[in-house]
Formats: structure tokens, sequence, C-alpha cells
């Protein structure tokens, strides 16, 4: 786990050997953060506060090593040298997310506790970033049977976002203090915003501002699995629909997530990929309103340009749609059919290919179409593969 530190001044690291924090500044200098525990603690999730004074993270106490007694909580770690601690939450079985509001005096983070996962019900608590004091619930609860993930504060503004399954999909919600502690849907639908596996990492996050302020999100079609990116205008504009990019048409791969701005907003960096191709991660322009798009490009390749594969020998995905049935009612699935490629053999006339059917980890995954070296292993051999996208129908949990 590692953050940047203030003013771009090297990384903060959680360092595996000794469990410890260190920041590695730019200039060479390596400086224990804090030397409190002995390595009984362990961190992660950490953020700075805006002032740069503090970093803010999840912090696991082992001093009593047993599994059952070992305690999760939120802590304020002090960057002066001292290494101070101050635990801002603790009481409950998990934290996660902690996120600092643009003026520091506030901090958003998730909470929940057994037999709940994070896809099944946590909290959403907003708190004083300085001591943990006057926690309000959000969204949901810690038996509410409504998983809230993902909280980001809108730097222009001070509202705050985050993901929410109420409806049966991880769409879109803010939070303001100014409009009466109300939440309130942002771009309502049966998609899922949330990226691939919610609730499984900690650090995700699916949606990001841009230095404006505009929302930039992303969410997989339903029917194709293709991803859609969605720009929305910043908070002072008077235009409130957003602006829409999908695939190829729109210079982007077809599928990608984790999208992250560069520091000026223009470009957007994002982990994707095709079904014809490795994926990687990629920038792109975001293109001004009515100018034309320029393609994404591949920054970095996850696999080694040493490597190809015959396109001959490709099997490209068909998505496929089937009824079922989910908890006694009838539903649609989706998946991707990868018929046998292999042009130097041919199956017998009028038989059809074995098939392999796959199906995802779970409860909140996806599959993509993305190209897999483990699907094309099988199909280059004769064998058709269908990878079902459960996932997709936002019924999953």
């Amino acid at each position: 786990a590692f953050v940047l530190a203030p003013n771009n001044d090297g990384v903060i690291y959680s360092n595996f050997k000794d469990q410890r924090l260190y920041w590695q500044h730019t200039a060479g200098e390596l400086q224990l953060v804090c030397s409190s525990g002995g390595g009984i603690y362990r961190f992660a999730d950490g953020v700075i506060n805006p002032a740069g004074t503090h970093i803010i993270c999840v912090r696991e106490d082992h001093t009593k090593p047993a599994p059952p007694d070992v305690v999760n909580e939120l802590v304020s770690i002090a960057l002066d040298g001292s290494g101070t601690m101050t635990v801002l939450a603790t009481g409950n079985d998990f934290y996660s997310a902690p996120r600092v509001s643009p003026d520091g005096s506030k901090i958003a983070y998730l909470t929940w506790s057994h037999p709940n996962m994070p896809w099944d019900s946590t909290a959403l608590m907003v708190a004083s970033a300085t001591d943990g004091s006057d926690p309000v619930t959000v969204a949901g609860g810690l038996d509410s049977n409504v998983s809230v993930l993902q909280p980001l504060w809108q730097p222009g503004t001070g509202v705050l976002h985050f993901l929410s399954d109420e409806t049966g999909w991880y769409n879109l919600y803010s939070w303001s203090e100014a409009a009466a502690d109300t939440t309130a849907p942002i771009y309502p639908m049966e998609a899922e915003f949330s990226g691939s596996s919610p609730g499984w990492r900690l650090g995700q996050q699916a949606f990001t501002f841009l230095s404006d302020s505009s929302l930039v999100a992303t969410y997989a079609c339903p029917e194709s699995g293709t991803s859609v990116l969605l720009v929305f205008p910043p908070p002072a504009s008077s235009e409130t629909a957003p602006r829409l990019f999908k695939g190829v048409g729109h210079g982007l791969p077809r599928s990608f997530s984790d999208v992250t701005p560069s520091a000026h907003g223009a470009t957007l960096y994002f982990m994707g990929g095709s079904p014809e191709d490795s994926p990687g991660i990629y920038s792109w322009a975001i293109p001004a309103a009515g100018s034309p798009v320029i393609a994404a490009t591949m920054v970095v390749r996850s696999m080694s340009d040493d490597v190809s594969v015959d396109p001959a020998f490709i099997s490209t995905p068909q998505h496929i749609a089937f009824p079922t049935t989910f908890n006694g009612s009838d539903t649609t699935a989706h998946g991707y059919y990868y018929p046998p490629a292999n042009p130097n053999c041919e199956g017998p006339e009028g038989a059809a290919p074995p098939l392999l059917v796959k199906a995802h980890g779970g409860p909140t995954s996806q599959t993509s179409s993305n190209f897999r070296l483990d699907v094309q292993f099988w199909t280059s051999r004769g064998v058709a593969v269908l990878d079902v996208d459960y996932g997709r129908t936002g019924l999953s949990p």
C-alpha cells in the first residue's frame, strides 16, 4: 500500500517486511513515519489530508494475534516526525475508504461488521477529520441490506459522492450538508457504475473528478458489456446532461475501468483492453465539445511486446443473452461465447464442438471480453468456451 506524499515529495508506503510506514523522499532520504507498534500494526488504504500534515488510513492491530482478536480501526498519523497516531473510528469489525473533504474538516469512510461482507451491508459515515467526533450515517447502515462503496468528495463543491446498490444496481449518489443532509441519485439507470469486483479490494474507485470538478464515471453496458464513459458538466455549468463516449467510435477500447485524471484534468488514464489484444494502461485526451476524438494510446501493455498471437488463432467473443431465474424471479443472464478458432483444423461436418462453460468468481465480480490466453488456449484446440457473466444482471450479490 502506498500514497503520493505531500508536495509530490516521493511516496509513503507500508513495508511488508516490518509492516511499518516509511516516507521515501525524492531526494533519497528514507524516513520512518511511525515507530510505535513494533510491527504489530498493518496499514493500508491511506490518504493525505489537504494540509499535508497527516496520513489517514486503515490500521489493523495485531496486539492479540488470534484472528478473532485482531482490531481494525481508522487512524490519523502525524507526518511531522513524531508519528503521533489518533484513532478516528473504532468498534466495528471493518473500516475502509477514508476520504478527506476538500477543506480538511471532514472525513468520510465505510464500515461494516460480521457476518456482513462489503457487498451486503455497509454504512457510509462522515465525522471530524481531526478526532473522529460527531460521526453521522450518511447512507446505508450496518444491517441495512444496502451496500455503499467508494466515497469521494467533489473538489470544488465539497459534495460527497458514492455508490449504492439500494436499487439492485450500483448507481451514483450525492450527499451534502448544504442540502439538508439528504442523498440524491445522480444518473439512475440499470447499470453497474462500480467497476469490476466492487468491494473486494481496498482503494477501488470507479469514478473520479477533473480539475474543474466535472464528474467522470464509467459503466458497463448491460446488453453488450461494452464500457461507457460519462463526462458530466462542471458544477457551474448551465448544462446538466453528460457527454457520452463509447467504444472504438470514440477512440476508446471496448472495455476499461479505474479511470484517473491527469493533474491538469485534460487527460484520463485507465485500464483497458479488447478481444484482440492484451489489456494495459491507456491514456486518452478528453475532447472539447465539438472537437474530433483522438484514439486512446496504450502506455503500458500487460503482455511483453515480444509475445504475439497470430490473429487467425484468436477467437473473438460473441455476446449472448439467455433467460434464467434469480430468487424465483425471471431475469436475463449474459455471457461471451468464444467459437473454436484454428485455421489448421476443422471439426466433423454437422458436429458441434465441445463446450467449456466458465463462471467467474463472485459475488460482485464481472467478466469481460478482454483478450485472455486461458480462453484462447481452449478455442485454438477446437473447444468452444462460454464465459457466463452473471455479475452483469444487477442481482449477483
